[in-house]
């Protein structure tokens, strides 16, 4: 499986977290993500801070 594959299935499991319970992974009806970035590294988007973790 290549990396986009796999933080493809990584979101998609961030959001079923996000639509149970206590919400967790979600501000205001945003869920954060996965992202990769141009030089192959992978960060956390966190929509209450906005920020690139």
């Amino acid at each position: 499986m290549t990396k986009e594959g796999r933080l493809k299935e990584s979101n998609e499991f961030i959001a079923v977290i996000a639509g149970c319970g206590r919400k967790f992974f979600q501000h205001k009806g945003f869920v954060s993500t996965l992202e990769l970035s141009i030089t192959g590294r992978v960060f956390f988007i966190d929509y209450y801070t906005k920020k690139r973790i």
